[in-house]
C-alpha cells in the first residue's frame, strides 16, 4: 500500500496526474482556497473549506489542525466571504479520543457561531459514524444558534436511525451516497439516498444534497415539487460545472466543497475512483 500512495503521489505531482488533482483541490495553502472562494462568490457560489487530512494520531498535530481551523474562520469573516468550513473528525481526533475532539469542536464552535460562519462536519468510516452523530448533537445543544450541518451518508447500515436523530435534534444534513466502503450496491444506495431525501422534504428540514448523479437530482426536483421545500445542492470543486451554473441561473441555493493543504492523497484517491467508474459522463459530457 505504501508503494502504491508512493507512485500515486508522483503520479499527482507530475503531468496530467497533477491536472487531475487541481480538479479537486483549491490549492496546497489557505490562501488559495480564500481566492476559489472569492472568485466562486463572484459566481454566485457558496464555498464549502476544507483543510486535508485525516485519521491523525499525534495529539500535537491535531492541535495545529485546530488552530489552522480557527485561523480559516477568522480570515473567512475579515475576507467578508460566503463561505462554510468543513470538517473531518478523524482530522481534530476522533480516533486518538473522543474527548479531544470534542475540546476542539468546542473552540471551532465557539468562533464560528461568533463569526457567524456555518459549521460542516463530514462523515468517514462506518466505525466513526456513532461517535461522530453524538459529538455533533453534542455541540448543537453546547451552542444554541450554530449554524451546524452533518454529512450524511447513506450507504452505512444505520443511516436512517442517524438521519432522525439529527432531525430530531435540529441538525441539518448534507445528504451524500457515501465515499467509503459499504456493503450496499450502487443502486442500493440511490434507493435508500431517494428514501432519505423524501423524509427530509417531508419534515422541512432544509437538507443540502451532494451528488453528481443527474438522474438522481431529477427525481430530487420532482420530489420537492410534490413536498414544496427549502434546500440546497452541493457539488465537488471540478465536476459538473455545467449543471452548478444551470442551478445558480434558477436560483437554486449552491455550495461548491474547496479543499486545500498538502496532504491530498486520500482524497485525491477517492475521487479518482469516482471519476474512473464517471469518466464518460462527467469528463465528456459536462
Amino acid at each position: 500500500m505504501k508503494t502504491l500512495d508512493t507512485l500515486l503521489s508522483w503520479f499527482g505531482n507530475h503531468w496530467p496526474g497533477k491536472y487531475f488533482v487541481s480538479r479537486f483541490v483549491a490549492g496546497e495553502e489557505m490562501e488559495d482556497a480564500l481566492k476559489v472562494a472569492k472568485v466562486l462568490n463572484e459566481q454566485g457560489f457558496e464555498a464549502i473549506v476544507n483543510f486535508l487530512g485525516e485519521e491523525v494520531k499525534e495529539r500535537s498535530q491535531v492541535q495545529e489542525n485546530a488552530r489552522i481551523y480557527l485561523d480559516l474562520l477568522k480570515k473567512i469573516h475579515f475576507g467578508k466571504l460566503k463561505a462554510r468550513v468543513s470538517i473531518k473528525p478523524s482530522q481534530l481526533g476522533l480516533k486518538i479520543d473522543p474527548r479531544i475532539y470534542w475540546h476542539q469542536m468546542v473552540s471551532i464552535g465557539r468562533d464560528a457561531y461568533i463569526y457567524q460562519i456555518p459549521l460542516e462536519i463530514d462523515m468517514e468510516t462506518e466505525d466513526t459514524v456513532v461517535e461522530t452523530i453524538n459529538e455533533t448533537v453534542g455541540l448543537a445543544e453546547y451552542y444554541p444558534g450554530l449554524n451546524l450541518r452533518q454529512a450524511m451518508a447513506m450507504n452505512f447500515k444505520e443511516s436512517f436511525t442517524h438521519l432522525y436523530n439529527l432531525t430530531a435534534a435540529g441538525v441539518k444534513v448534507r445528504l451524500c451516497k457515501g465515499a467509503y466502503s459499504s456493503k450496499y450496491s450502487e443502486k442500493k444506495v440511490a434507493e435508500r439516498y431517494f428514501s432519505a431525501a423524501s423524509y427530509l422534504f417531508r419534515q422541512k428540514a432544509n437538507p443540502d444534497f451532494a451528488t453528481h448523479d443527474l438522474r438522481l437530482l431529477e427525481k430530487i426536483f420532482r420530489l420537492r415539487n410534490e413536498y414544496p421545500a427549502a434546500c440546497g445542492f452541493q457539488f465537488l470543486l471540478g465536476l459538473r460545472k455545467k449543471t452548478w451554473k444551470e442551478l445558480a441561473t434558477r436560483g437554486e441555493r449552491v455550495g461548491i466543497y474547496a479543499p486545500f493543504g498538502t496532504n491530498w492523497l486520500p482524497y485525491a484517491k477517492r475521487r479518482w475512483k469516482y471519476l474512473l467508474k464517471k469518466l464518460p459522463s462527467i469528463i465528456l459530457g459536462n
